[in-house]
């Protein structure tokens, strides 16, 4: 392996964020869709997106360099929230 494992460990939390981060995107984009924002709702996808593509380059970061793989999208349990009233539970 030609990273530590708490380099490791660090890399595999960044990539549960990324993917985290691009889910409660896809939770905007949808709510934006919903209320007939379709630009509002573009933005979002394109985040969500990039969000994915950095989760991505970290997921080959670990495979190239010999390490471990363990994505965990969260410490909780609890859907994307899905409307601004919820914006306050985002972490």
């Amino acid at each position: 392996m030609l990273i530590s494992k708490k380099m490791n460990a660090a890399i595999n939390q960044q990539i549960g964020n990324e993917f985290g981060a691009s889910m409660q995107y896809v939770a905007i984009a949808a709510h934006f869709a919903e209320e007939g924002l379709e630009a509002l709702a573009a933005i979002s996808t394109s985040r969500l997106r990039k969000s994915a593509s950095h989760a991505m380059r970290f997921v080959h970061y670990i495979v190239d360099a010999g390490g471990k793989l363990e994505i965990r999208l969260s410490r909780r349990q609890e859907p994307p929230s899905r409307t601004w009233r919820d914006a306050g539970r985002l972490r």
